[in-house]
């Protein structure tokens, strides 16, 4: 009898063990998917005019850190109303966690980008590493290519 209730309880505590890891493994790739949805719609709102500025720069800021917030900060002045490719849609292919703590999350994706250029349409797909730090209690786009 004692023997039964020790199966039960490994596999009650193995069946904890794998739910923790996939519901883990599940925030992380919804922490990147969100970061990139809101990092995207940003940029291509400000760049097509729908967003002002400041609040371009304010959720920028709120998304991301180091020198990627640098850069982003420094195109919205630099491509506000130029001839830059608009985002039609953009789909997350694949989001592959390659590493994740309490701290960090690195990820490989995959992006299908339809834009809309001067010449017309143009539809590619493109591979990016990713690396979230958090900060606080929220983490940060740190790298995106």
């Amino acid at each position: 009898m004692k023997r039964k209730h020790i199966v039960v309880a490994v596999l009650v505590i193995i069946a904890i063990l794998f739910t923790t890891v996939f519901a883990m493994a599940g925030s992380d790739e919804k922490i990147v998917r969100d970061l990139i949805n809101e990092r995207t719609e940003t940029l291509n709102n400000y760049y097509d005019g729908s967003l002002q500025r400041e609040e371009a720069a304010s959720v920028i800021r709120k998304i991301e850190t180091g020198n990627l917030m640098e850069q982003d900060l420094d195109n919205i002045d630099r491509y506000f109303q130029t001839d830059i490719d608009r985002i039609k849609e953009f789909e997350l292919i694949n989001i592959d966690i390659t590493e994740s703590s309490d701290e960090m999350i690195c990820a490989d994706i995959y992006i299908r980008w339809d834009v809309e250029t001067l010449t017309g349409n143009d539809s590619f797909m493109c591979d990016y590493n990713i690396i979230c730090i958090k900060e606080g209690e929220t983490y940060k786009l740190a790298q995106f290519f």
